[in-house]
C-alpha cells in the first residue's frame, strides 16, 4: 500500500530515534486498523491515509 511505502521511506531517511518511534507507532496503528475495519470504515480509512500521504509528500518537497 502507498502509505506503507511512504512510512517505510521515512524510516530509511530518518536518523532521530524520537521520530523513528513515532513513525513506527503510526505504522503499527495503520496495520491494526487495516486488519480490523469493516468495509464502510475502510473507505474512511482510505481517505485518511490519502491525506497522510499527501502531507508526507508536501513535507518532503519543502
Amino acid at each position: 500500500m502507498l502509505v506503507d511505502f511512504v512510512l517505510g521511506s521515512l524510516l530509511l531517511k530518518e536518523r532521530s530515534t524520537e521520530k523513528l518511534s513515532i513513525i513506527l507507532e503510526i505504522k503499527k496503528k495503520m496495520t491494526f486498523l487495516r486488519k480490523h475495519l469493516r468495509y464502510d470504515e475502510y473507505i474512511g480509512y482510505k481517505a485518511f491515509t490519502k491525506k497522510l500521504t499527501l502531507r508526507a509528500n508536501l513535507s518532503e518537497k519543502r
